[in-house]
């Protein structure tokens, strides 16, 4: 009775075995750490190593350049019509010339100021970036591998049903 259970007890097992491995590169989410054996899943420390920073902060200078005309037009604004309405008597001592005197002044000021600003708001969501991409991007990468490795793990119960027949012919001979 023993020997018929086997070569499904070690079918099952391979299939298992496949599966397992196909998790074990995204399991655990976030790392854990038992004694001195750390272990984070394969395909979270490679999102981690993403150089995600340095892509964003590179585009930081020709990003500010191509906002210009965009800063340029939301000063003029602010300096045209928002003041006016909000704080009519300082209008009245707001010629063109001076309009435009700090329209340059808060344009240099901006220029200097945006990569900096970049920077730190890179470097704050450069952290929360990574959490969502190995939240939300590692579950349809699993569920996708789970789906392309699928006849594998068939293929891997067959074997397994077929070494289970062999041990089960050749051990009772022992």
């Amino acid at each position: 009775m023993q020997f018929i259970l086997l070569p499904f007890m070690v079918g099952i097992f391979s299939w298992f075995l496949v599966w397992f491995l196909v998790k074990m590169l995204f399991f655990p989410k976030f790392p854990f750490t038992i004694g001195s054996f750390q272990w984070e899943a394969p395909f979270v420390q490679l999102i981690k190593q993403l150089p995600v920073e340095e892509i964003l902060l590179s585009q930081s200078a020709q990003s500010f350049k191509s906002l210009t005309p965009f800063v340029d037009q939301q000063l003029d604004h602010f300096f045209q019509h928002t003041i006016k309405e909000k704080l009519p008597m300082i209008s009245m001592f707001i010629g063109e010339k001076t309009v435009g005197e700090l329209k340059w002044v808060f344009m240099q000021e901006l220029e200097q100021l945006f990569p900096t600003l970049l920077e730190k708001l890179t470097a704050q969501n450069v952290e929360d970036l990574h959490k969502k991409m190995s939240l939300s991007f590692l579950k349809t990468l699993e569920l996708k591998l789970l789906l392309a490795t699928r006849t594998i793990r068939w293929v891997a119960l067959g074997w397994g049903i077929i070494w289970g027949l062999l041990i089960a012919f050749i051990l009772p001979h022992f």
